[in-house]
């Protein structure tokens, strides 16, 4: 079928987490939109990831300038505050679990390492706190009584991210905004006049803007317009156990990354943190990797040793979004690309836990509101980006 004829003001290319929320916010603001998504909503990275939702800094961010920080952290800070707003705002249960996170140290030389992140987070706005071990046990008691110490942060948590996505989905609908699936961008030209028009495998759609928010495939669609970005996908893995009974309310992680543990509102352990899958030698593509379930498990068990009592009922694959600045700093690719007036994009960084607040940073971007926060940080042109020839 190629009976797609539309026209709008802006097309968001991507139907997960990011695109979704933009289309509710921009609806919310009475700017006309629709989405365009290749397959299903919410099924690549938003609906795979593990939904945890980070606050604090992680070990590779302390590293990051006296540019970026004093941006960065605020917008952490924000995030949190409407992650924890977000079921009065949609509406609906999504699983939303906000009981604060750890992030455990097993060395002197861990406990240094968070002592520096609490200060860099402290300055700038994120008030994190230091914990000893015995804080830590009466806090979670069925963390290990081996470790250092932590930092800690009230702020953290985890929803449901097979909820998420959706529920932005209906309100935007239900607020005007149409959504397309099973249609895949086939091309994007400029139009002398202004404007875009979007070829589909459905039919085309004339449009005002566009907003990339196509994830760890952004690239595909800013090379149609001239540009190669450098937004790339990591594929990972989460585990999964059987329900047990509350035994953990708080996000766990380690100071030195590698790990994330909680125990959803349904009684299953998420496990996960980054590990890798593998590739299949016989067909090329993504498989679970049997090395990374044990290493991931085992960091878990490590820290919380009550861990060894439960079941894996299963290990899904997901894929990650990624972007690095022109300093190797990993954050969202957010603003207009050059020379290309009305091409926005949004893609790459941590879009789970940053997701809600840059749509609502988008749709003011769109509207022509003053934005709530600077983003000169994540503008295009302080990433490694480069005409094609």
């Amino acid at each position: 079928m190629h009976g797609l004829t539309e026209k709008t003001d802006v097309v968001i290319i991507g139907g997960g987490l990011v695109g979704l929320a933009c289309a509710h916010y921009l609806a919310r603001e009475g700017v006309e939109c629709a989405v365009i998504e290749r397959g299903e909503l919410n099924r690549d990275g938003s609906g795979t990831n593990a939904g945890s939702f980070h606050i604090q800094l992680r070990e590779p961010e302390i590293r990051y300038s006296d540019e970026v920080l004093p941006e960065f952290v605020p917008m952490k800070v924000e995030a949190g505050r409407m992650w924890s707003q977000i079921e009065d705002e949609l509406g609906c249960d999504l699983g939303l679990k906000v009981k604060g996170g750890f992030l455990i140290g097993e060395t002197a030389e861990d406990l240094e390492l968070a002592r520096k992140l609490v200060d860099s987070e402290r300055k700038y706005g994120l008030h994190a706190e230091v914990l000893s071990p015995s804080e830590v046990k009466d806090l979670s008691p069925g963390i290990s009584s081996h470790i250092s110490g932590a930092t800690y942060d009230a702020a953290e948590g985890s929803a449901n991210t097979l909820l998420v996505g959706p529920a932005y989905a209906r309100i935007a609908e239900a607020n005007g905004a149409r959504i397309h699936t099973r249609t895949t961008v086939t091309g994007i030209a400029p139009k002398v006049s202004g404007g875009f028009a979007i070829q589909t495998d459905q039919g085309r759609i004339d449009c005002s803007r566009v907003l990339n928010c196509a994830g760890p495939w952004a690239a595909r669609l800013t090379r149609m317009v001239g540009w190669d970005v450098p937004i790339g996908g990591r594929i990972i893995q989460v585990n999964v156990s059987d329900r047990r009974e509350r035994a953990l309310d708080q996000l766990v992680g380690h100071i030195r990354g590698g790990l994330t543990v909680k125990q959803t509102t349904y009684g299953t352990f998420m496990i996960g943190g980054g590990w890798p899958a593998e590739l299949c030698p016989r067909t090329g593509q993504p498989r679970v990797s049997r090395e990374s379930v044990i290493g991931n498990t085992g960091m878990a068990m490590r820290l919380l040793p009550d861990l060894a009592n439960v079941t894996i009922v299963r290990t899904w694959l997901g894929i990650n979004a990624h972007s690095l600045d022109r300093d190797g700093n990993r954050l969202q690719m957010f603003g207009e690309l050059p020379g290309v007036p009305g091409y926005y994009i949004l893609s790459g960084g941590t879009l789970f836990t940053m997701g809600p607040l840059f749509a609502r940073l988008a749709a003011e971007l769109l509207a022509g509101r003053k934005l709530s926060f600077p983003v000169s940080i994540h503008h295009p042109e302080r990433f490694p980006i480069s005409r094609i020839s």
